[in-house]
């Protein structure tokens, strides 16, 4: 009938997931160890998943998918997604002792905001994994030019690398981190020619 809030129990929620339901249960049992959301339960025992589960699961896969911890995602989700945390679960229930219909209504109001926001949710979820990514590839370049600047100063003349101090010759490690500074500068400077739109930051 429209206008019931539709319910799984776990066997179906989690074929919907897309994932076992060891691992669906995990993911719930961690959210409410930690107190971030909780399921709502038949009879006060038996869990069952609605929409706005079917909501935050969609949040862990695609999470988990790009390699975010559970941890971390239990973390982020209030900032991304609608929760129900323990202290809302006892209001709901408080509010089902005295009206169903004001539960029910309650209820909607949560998995229409949901709505609204979730798409918003994802997009900056993306941006914010993007520019953690582009920070990464820019320190593996900058690692790749330093190991090259490096193999470029043990070619160069034993004299030019070396000092002397007192009867001993010393290998100049200020003249050498010079060397690699300018020399990563250097290469950075003729890859951002070649390649505008990918600036590296200054060193």
């Amino acid at each position: 009938m429209e206008g019931i809030k539709k319910v799984w129990q776990i066997s179906d929620f989690a074929k919907k997931v897309g994932r076992s339901k060891k691992t669906v249960n995990s993911w719930f049992l961690l959210l409410e160890n930690q107190g971030v959301h909780c399921l709502n339960r038949i009879d006060g025992q038996k869990r069952v998943f609605d929409e706005l589960d079917l909501k935050i699961a969609q949040f862990f896969v695609k999470g988990r998918e790009k390699g975010f911890s559970l941890s971390l995602l239990a973390e982020q989700l209030p900032k991304y997604c609608e929760v129900r945390p323990l202290a809302l679960i006892e209001e709901m229930k408080e509010k089902e002792e005295a009206s169903p219909i004001a539960l029910h209504a309650l209820t909607e109001s949560l998995v229409q905001h949901m709505d609204s926001t979730i798409k918003q949710s994802f997009e900056l979820y993306e941006q914010s994994f993007a520019v953690q990514q582009k920070a990464i590839q820019e320190e593996l370049r900058i690692l790749r030019l330093e190991r090259e600047a490096q193999s470029k100063w043990k070619n160069l003349p034993y004299k030019e690398r070396f000092r002397r101090r007192g009867f001993l010759k010393i290998e100049d490690l200020e003249k050498k981190d010079r060397f690699i500074l300018d020399y990563v500068k250097n290469k950075l400077t003729i890859l951002d020619t070649l390649n505008p739109t990918h600036r590296s930051w200054d060193l």
